[in-house]
């Protein structure tokens, strides 16, 4: 049983596309598909709260909504090409591929989850592996992608965003947790009425 007392959002932060083209991650990040650039975006100032604890001890959990169906699409719009399928597109095409570039990234060793859907839960499962101690922080990303091209096929709106937060156990912290925040649309509403964008 785990010694955690509270739960605290130590950072959070958002992005969208428009922070791309500025960006200076790496040669690794003009190659990754557009989920991955966001989460590593909205990561990325979060890295100082995290990188002094051990890498096994950082657990990763990403939620997208529509998981990795913009890549898949691109990548199958491939095959009526001269030069074929991309295969620097095809490692993108599950949607996990976002947690290893942002494990390469941070040199994370710790738990990591990928789900699907709305993402109601994302918080919650980042607190359920902080209370079953399998990590001393946890790195919860939001990332919603929905292509051009995969708009046309379901009737969703065009997005691109990242929403990422950091929980750790006993603080401190910016915001203390509590089990009703479970929905990151709610906990970011909060977030920004509390101008916590770090």
């Amino acid at each position: 049983m785990s010694n955690i007392r509270n739960i605290f959002i130590t950072a959070a932060n958002w992005t969208d596309q428009s922070e791309i083209a500025t960006a200076r991650l790496g040669t690794r990040f003009g190659r990754m598909d557009l989920s991955s650039q966001l989460a590593l975006l909205a990561v990325e100032p979060l890295a100082e709260h995290f990188k002094s604890l051990p890498a096994d001890r950082v657990a990763l959990v990403i939620n997208t909504r529509t998981g990795s169906l913009s890549t898949d699409v691109a990548y199958w719009a491939g095959h009526d090409l001269a030069g074929g399928l991309s295969p620097t597109l095809f490692i993108y095409t599950l949607p996990s591929s976002t947690i290893g570039e942002l494990a390469i990234r941070h040199k994370i060793t710790g738990p990591s989850l990928c789900q699907v859907g709305e993402g109601r839960d994302l918080i919650g499962a980042g607190a359920d592996l902080l209370q079953a101690d399998e990590a001393d922080a946890v790195i919860c990303v939001d990332v919603e992608v929905v292509s051009a091209a995969l708009t046309a096929l379901i009737k969703l709106p065009e997005a691109a965003t990242a929403r990422a937060l950091l929980l750790q156990g006993n603080g401190p912290g910016e915001r203390e947790w509590n089990q009703n925040d479970r929905d990151i649309n709610q906990v970011f509403a909060t977030l920004r009425e509390q101008n916590l964008k770090k």
